[in-house]
């Protein structure tokens, strides 16, 4: 074990501007430079990716400024029907969603080349999908055909983390080129988004298999922690990481919310959860002081 201190940003969609609060209320006490290792699943990994760049200023205007089409980008769904139709596994990867506004937000905001050589640890967590992966394949081939199916699919979702396998790319690890894709495969939600192939493995979204991702920075002997989460309290961090200390900050929206803020990229939205996430943040200073010994 060490005395670091690790953040753990988990998965959220639109929701995750409230990480971005929290990250305001760590850097009016002194703390964010003080966290060694970052740890992120989906919206996590991008806040993730700019909190190790340090650059607070771009994530809030970022968030203040963001826009439904900006990030769901609608594609061709004609296009999209027809591949799908005639889909073989390997040759289709389409999502109801073109992910061409994000690979923009991530291009424009996040240079690959500091993440790399950056002081800080950064982990992003995506879910591997396994090589004859039938269901995910038959729910994504029919996603389209009607109102119905489109239901089925979205339930289905939580269903597939048993056609794949996490996986924590150690970002300081991989080659540049490939850091785009690695944030891109982690935010990659089933049938809203394409898959992400990497090296030859195709990637979905991390948190079909872990959307708040103790595992990496646990591992690596970091037993403080901060959770920044937009979800029910997770067990996990009592039952299966009983030995570390943790300060839990969580979004809590209305069930009804919690669904809905997924997709919710309203840049008013988007400033309240900034304004919630920065008042959460506020009242846990005492307990993140007792993890720092100040």
């Amino acid at each position: 074990m060490n005395e670091k201190i690790g953040l753990v940003l988990g998965g959220g969609g639109g929701k995750g501007a409230y990480q971005v609060g929290v990250w305001r209320a760590l850097r009016d006490a002194g703390f964010d430079t003080k966290i060694s290792a970052v740890a992120g699943t989906s919206i996590g990994a991008l806040n993730g990716a700019l909190f190790c760049m340090g650059n607070l200023k771009r994530a809030e205007k970022i968030w203040s400024s963001i826009s439904p089409a900006q990030v769901l980008t609608r594609q061709d769904i004609h296009a999209c029907c027809q591949s799908l139709l005639h889909y073989e596994e390997g040759t289709c990867a389409e999502g109801w969603f073109s992910n061409s506004g994000l690979k923009e937000l991530i291009h424009s905001a996040v240079d690959p080349r500091i993440l790399k050589n950056g002081a800080q640890d950064f982990f992003v967590t995506a879910s591997k999908l396994k090589k004859r992966s039938y269901f995910y394949n038959y729910v994504k081939t029919h996603s389209q055909e009607n109102i119905l199916t489109r239901a089925a699919s979205l339930l289905a979702i939580k269903l597939f983390k048993y056609q794949t396998t996490p996986v924590y790319f150690d970002i300081r690890k991989q080659k540049t080129r490939l850091i785009t894709d690695i944030l891109l495969a982690s935010s990659a939600i089933p049938l809203i988004f394409p898959d992400i192939t990497i090296e030859g493995e195709v990637y979905i979204d991390g948190g079909i298999e872990d959307n708040v991702p103790i595992g990496p920075l646990y591992q690596n002997g970091i037993r403080k922690l901060i959770v920044v989460t937009m979800e029910e309290r997770d067990k996990t961090c009592t039952q299966c990481f009983s030995d570390a200390q943790v300060v839990h900050i969580n979004l809590a929206e209305s069930a009804l919310q919690n669904f809905t803020g997924t997709l919710d990229f309203n840049a008013e939205n988007a400033k309240k959860r900034m304004e919630q996430g920065y008042l959460d943040g506020k009242a846990h200073i005492g307990s993140m002081e007792k993890l720092f010994r100040l």
